[in-house]
């Protein structure tokens, strides 16, 4: 956390889809400008890099 704002790094290095609770308050993804709030969806061997 810096100056109040969090960062949340997600890597999946499967082959398959992985989905995880990213909290209840919404959040930016960094990389495409989505809003992400309860469950993130990370694509196989994605990555997002949210800012909450």
């Amino acid at each position: 956390m810096k100056n109040g704002t969090s960062y949340l790094f997600l890597m999946n290095h499967t082959d398959a889809e992985l989905r995880t609770e990213s909290g209840s308050a919404g959040m930016t993804d960094l990389l495409t400008g989505s809003q992400v709030s309860g469950t993130a969806a990370v694509p196989a061997k994605g990555v997002m890099i949210l800012k909450g």
